[in-house]
């Protein structure tokens, strides 16, 4: 995905990176901080409110007869920083971050730093947790994705529908994977797991060291970034062709 610092960032991200020890909702620190913005994001839009014993932080706005709306929408927002700044960090197989192979315009890519089995557990797509409501208030979405609906839930309007934000965590290595636009060319399966609050990315065929990694973003990812750039220019920075596919397997072999 695109980014600008350069070669600041190459030297950064030369390091592996990790992959999760323990899904986000395992560390006591960040599952409570969720449970808190669920609630308040509950009371928030469906004037339930929490258990005062559960969350006594708040305890100053349950007290209240009435409610604050303008403070609750405050104390929302506070809690989505606090749940962000508990994200655990991820852990991986070896991940390289440097210029991509589809050209200057698309930025930074993500390369295999060893082998990789098909079926192969890549990386972890995580960030910053959203609803469809909050995610729709952000000014930068191209890093968002999304995850789905949790908990066996089908309402895609309400709090169940889980987005994350991986543009705030460089740490994320899984942000820096590109789309080729070309089926033939997608090494990795994504696998939505909302419940976790993460995405996971699989190998979808043996991969070798030294490939970039790509994987589809899907199609509404380039409607809305079509209507930011132009369309001949927007395709022509990122698509690879057949050829140029066969070319870089040859030369990671």
């Amino acid at each position: 995905m695109r980014w600008g610092l350069g070669g600041l960032l190459r030297a950064f991200f030369a390091a592996p990176a990790l992959m999760f020890r323990l899904a986000p909702l395992e560390h006591g620190h960040y599952a409570r901080s969720w449970r808190r913005l669920a609630a308040l994001e509950r009371w928030l839009d469906l004037a339930v409110r929490p258990d005062p014993a559960e969350f006594p932080e708040d305890a100053d706005l349950l007290e209240a007869e009435m409610d604050n709306l303008p403070e609750l929408r405050a104390r929302v927002e506070r809690a989505r920083r606090e749940l962000s700044a508990a994200l655990p960090p991820m852990e991986s197989s070896q991940l390289v971050v440097q210029s991509s192979t589809l050209g200057p315009r698309a930025g930074l890519g993500l390369f295999a730093g060893e082998d990789l089995a098909q079926g192969e557990l890549v990386a972890h797509y995580g960030g910053d947790l959203h609803s469809l409501r909050s995610s729709l208030k952000l000014q930068d979405t191209q890093y968002v994705m999304r995850l789905g609906c949790a908990n066996g839930s089908r309402d895609e309007i309400a709090n169940a529908c889980l987005y994350v934000d991986a543009g705030p965590h460089l740490g994320i290595k899984a942000r820096f994977i590109n789309d080729c636009r070309n089926p033939r060319g997608y090494n990795l399966t994504l696998v939505c797991c909302p419940d976790q609050h993460y995405a996971k990315l699989l190998a979808a065929r043996d991969i070798c060291q030294g490939e970039e990694l790509f994987f589809d973003y899907g199609e509404k990812y380039w409607e809305d970034r079509a209507q930011h750039m132009g369309t001949d220019e927007l395709f022509e920075c990122v698509v690879l062709t057949d050829d140029e596919i066969l070319n870089r397997k040859q030369e990671t072999t």
